[in-house]
């Protein structure tokens, strides 16, 4: 998973994507992207996906329902992952910030289409995991998420506004509790 990473440099901070990678038994930090000053006011604890968890979510979903393995644009992976970080920014309350990058996942994947199967799935849970890793989840019945992702996949949905309505009505912050040992 990817992480924003603050880095400051004479009193200046500046924004860093980096993914913890494991080689050799060490957990090494790969810088992803320069994101550049940071902004004030900004919630830097923000969680990512990148194009690769896309990937795997995908690759989770194909093994579990089966389909046709294969990307058929992986470059607009990589353009729905990075442009998520940096759409809506400007959104004041943070759980409206999550829900509107949630959306913005949701819809891009399944209506662009970069998967040759399991579109629907993968741009469902890509949404639901992002929010998940922020503390929040889509609370919905099987069949309204069905109909949410059909209505996407055949246009009755017509844009991401509609989305993030729908999300606001079912997104819920998760509750933690304490183990018990």
């Amino acid at each position: 998973m990817a992480y924003i990473r603050t880095k400051r440099v004479k009193g200046i901070a500046y924004l860093y994507l980096v993914e913890g990678r494991r080689i050799n038994g060490k957990v090494i930090q790969k810088v992803i992207k320069y994101l550049g000053p940071a902004r004030i006011a900004q919630d830097l604890r923000i969680r990512y996906l990148t194009a690769e968890d896309i990937s795997e979510i995908h690759e989770r979903i194909l093994e579990q329902y089966l389909g046709s393995k294969g990307t058929i644009n992986g470059g607009y992976l990589d353009f729905i992952a990075d442009s998520a970080m940096v759409r809506h920014e400007s959104a004041a309350i943070r759980k409206d910030r999550l829900i509107r990058k949630a959306a913005h996942l949701l819809f891009g994947i399944i209506s662009n289409h970069p998967f040759i199967d399991g579109n629907k799935r993968t741009g469902f849970e890509a949404a639901d995991e992002f929010l998940r890793m922020n503390g929040f989840k889509i609370s919905c019945t099987s069949e309204d998420g069905y109909s949410l992702a059909v209505g996407i996949s055949t246009g009755r949905v017509k844009s991401e506004t509609e989305v993030v309505d729908w999300l606001r009505l079912r997104v819920r912050r998760m509750r933690f509790t304490k183990g018990r040992a």
